[in-house]
């Protein structure tokens, strides 16, 4: 499949798809050392990360449009797109075209009334990739979101799609309109007297706030958020990690020190790889503010062993971005514009945005690292990247860390 890679690149690049696959479509496939096959047949559903709440499985919804809407001569023809998704489904086909008509179909008529538009509305919100318009879905996440609340249930949807909205905003740069779909969130959370929905809406919405520009006001809240009490344990190792780069950079420097210790003792963060790497992130921005950038280096290298294999093709862009700001605060040009030039492809590919207050320091370190090396450095550098497939800018990454580590050895 990768005929142009060494053996082990190809193989890592092989883990990689099939941990994609397996996140998307989970029961799908059977993998062992020597082969890869599919399971048996089994219902293929797409569900949503939302803490535990709905929506429900494609599935469930597929028939409650189909059952909804069945006989009604105007949609006709969706109900037969529907009867066709759950004819599929049952057969673990998913056919998230049919999904995306029938979804955005009823949930974007705004002659519909919103207790008709509901679930089609959430199953639409809940999986993002069945629209191309990002910003219909967050004008649907604020139409849902800002209506009065009448029912416990109708509130529940609401702060869901007050969560999806807010995603969409913060992927499109839109930070203060992310800002405000979490408080909406936490008002509805509280309304419902919901003490884990509201520590998770609080926590977003401070993250935000930090994302728009690190100050000590947005700091103590965290602090205050991580001393919180019957705050989830997971939370808390969230709000720990997130005040590791704030304290330092607050010139908090015992503080941020102390808050990596814990977290390396932490077992939530410990069992969670995804969580562990980005500790060893955090250590490693930390080490910049901290003015110890060669200590970054094996946080970056401890970062990348908890991700082998497991992270998706283009979820890699905060390691690049972190590695570019390392080397960039080492003194290293060629290989600050080789990962500043992979995070430039990827968000490119995303159709996503860096938030301010990263943004600031990241143009900082690179444009500084840019002034040490020549133009026609500089462009030979980032036409080697560009040379690399995109889907396989992790692996590549990964084998150019552990080369300039060894280069600083």
């Amino acid at each position: 499949m990768w005929p142009n890679q060494p053996k082990h690149l190809a193989l890592q690049s092989l883990r990689q798809r099939l941990t994609a696959i397996n996140s998307k479509l989970p029961g799908l496939l059977e993998v062992d050392r020597r082969t890869i096959r599919l399971a048996s047949p089994m219902p293929v559903t797409l569900a949503a990360d939302s803490d535990k709440l709905r929506p429900e499985s494609v599935l469930r919804q597929a028939r409650k449009l189909l059952e909804g809407y069945v006989d009604q001569d105007e949609f006709s023809d969706l109900s037969r797109e529907a009867q066709r998704i759950v004819d599929n489904s049952a057969n673990g086909v998913m056919t998230s075209s049919g999904l995306a008509q029938v979804s955005s179909r009823l949930a974007l008529d705004l002659n519909v009334a919103m207790e008709d538009r509901l679930d089609a509305a959430i199953t639409l919100l809940a999986s993002p990739s069945l629209s191309d318009d990002r910003n219909q879905l967050i004008a649907l996440s604020r139409e849902i979101g800002f209506l009065p609340s009448t029912t416990p249930e109708f509130s529940e949807r609401q702060w869901f799609a007050c969560q999806a909205g807010a995603m969409l905003a913060h992927r499109s740069g839109m930070w203060s309109s992310a800002y405000h779909f979490q408080s909406r969130a936490s008002e509805i959370a509280r309304t419902l007297g919901d003490r884990q929905r509201l520590h998770w809406s609080e926590f977003r919405r401070i993250r935000i706030d930090i994302d728009m520009g690190l100050n000590s006001r947005n700091t103590v809240a965290l602090f205050k958020l991580a001393k919180s009490p019957h705050l989830a344990p997971r939370l808390r190792a969230m709000c720990e990690l997130n005040l590791i780069f704030a304290s330092a950079s607050n010139g908090q420097n015992e503080a941020a020190q102390d808050l990596i210790f814990s977290c390396r003792r932490s077992p939530h963060i410990e069992v969670e790889w995804k969580a562990a790497s980005w500790l060893a992130l955090n250590e490693a921005m930390s080490s910049i503010v901290l003015r110890s950038p060669q200590n970054g280096v094996s946080s970056l290298l401890r970062a990348t062993r908890q991700v082998e294999g497991k992270i998706g093709s283009l979820d890699g862009v905060w390691h690049w971005m972190t590695a570019a700001q390392v080397f960039g605060a080492l003194g290293h040009s060629i290989i600050t514009a080789e990962f500043s030039s992979m995070v430039g492809r990827a968000l490119k590919a995303l159709n996503s945005e860096v938030s301010p207050q990263n943004a600031r320091l990241y143009n900082a370190i690179v444009a500084h690292s840019a002034r040490r090396c020549t133009p026609s450095e500089w462009v030979k550098s980032t036409e080697k990247v560009d040379k690399v497939p995109l889907l396989e800018l992790h692996a590549y990454y990964e084998e150019r860390l552990k080369e300039a580590a060894r280069m600083l050895a």
